[in-house]
């Protein structure tokens, strides 16, 4: 597991160790998780990567953005785990 505490900080992380999966909020510092997830979807070193998005931010428009700028999947946060 890597962790990333902004946008910039995850895109380096990526690179430094490409991971299996890439779990994403929207909301960060610095760069935000929308453009995280567009620059990766257009480097073909990172775009074949799973990105879901872990978010609060649940309007349609929030998850149409999300899958527009490459996500594979959007969590809506909170959620539950049984």
């Amino acid at each position: 597991i890597l962790k990333a505490y902004n946008g910039r900080s995850a895109i380096q992380t990526i690179h430094d160790q490409l991971p299996d999966l890439i779990l994403l909020d929207i909301m960060m510092p610095d760069i935000d998780g929308l453009t995280v997830c567009k620059t990766l979807s257009r480097d073909p070193e990172t775009r074949d990567i799973p990105v879901i998005m872990v978010t609060a931010k649940s309007g349609q428009k929030d998850l149409e953005a999300g899958l527009e700028a490459g996500a594979y999947d959007y969590i809506k946060k909170p959620f539950m785990v049984s």
